[in-house]
């Protein structure tokens, strides 16, 4: 009889502890079971066949799964490791080669291939500013050189509208017989006081 209790009650110490670890794996915050993605005997909890972690028997066996981090698992069954980020996000893949291959070659790539994108995109800033700022320059230019020639033209007008006045007030007055002087004293109404005294 002592045996049957003893037995009974590690049986149920057991279970208790098989419960209780895969309550406390289903309920990892910030984690999704992902099935199909294991390596075998890397499986996370029971499954059909077995009651127990690591006793998965084929890589990528479709009723295994593992925990992943939330929204990883869909890239991981299409093979898309870019969010592991050292070997040990590996160990438990299927495809843990590919996986530790894409590791190997991703962080330095990544970081590399960032800074490239960052230096050409600086210099592509630095090209664009330059053109804008010699565009700037030539729009001052071209607006200088229009505004000279308005200015330019605007003083031959003037000129040649002076020149023309020039002309007719000297035609006008030897058709009348005045001078310049007379003319100015007319157009502004004065009158010449020689002229009323006689």
């Amino acid at each position: 009889m002592y045996k049957t209790v003893t037995m009974s009650a590690l049986t149920s110490v057991l279970a208790l502890g098989l419960a209780t670890s895969g309550d406390v794996l289903a309920a990892k915050k910030g984690f999704e079971k992902c099935y199909g993605v294991a390596k075998a005997g890397m499986n996370d909890c029971g499954a059909k066949g077995h009651a127990c972690a690591g006793q998965s028997k084929k890589d990528g066996d479709p009723k295994e799964w593992i925990y992943v981090p939330e929204g990883t698992c869909e890239k991981l069954k299409k093979g898309d490791f870019s969010d592991a980020t050292k070997k040990e996000d590996c160990k438990k893949l299927a495809k843990k080669e590919e996986c530790e291959k894409a590791v190997k070659e991703d962080p330095k790539k990544k970081m590399g291939k960032k800074g490239k994108d960052v230096k050409e995109s600086t210099e592509k800033m630095k090209e664009d500013l330059e053109k804008k700022k010699d565009d700037t320059k030539k729009f001052k230019e071209d607006l200088k050189k229009d505004t000279d020639k308005k200015k330019e033209d605007m003083k031959k007008e003037l000129k040649d509208k002076k020149g023309k006045l020039t002309e007719i007030g000297k035609e006008t007055a030897e058709k009348e017989g005045k001078g310049p002087i007379e003319m100015i004293k007319e157009a502004l109404g004065i009158e010449d006081k020689d002229k009323e005294t006689k």
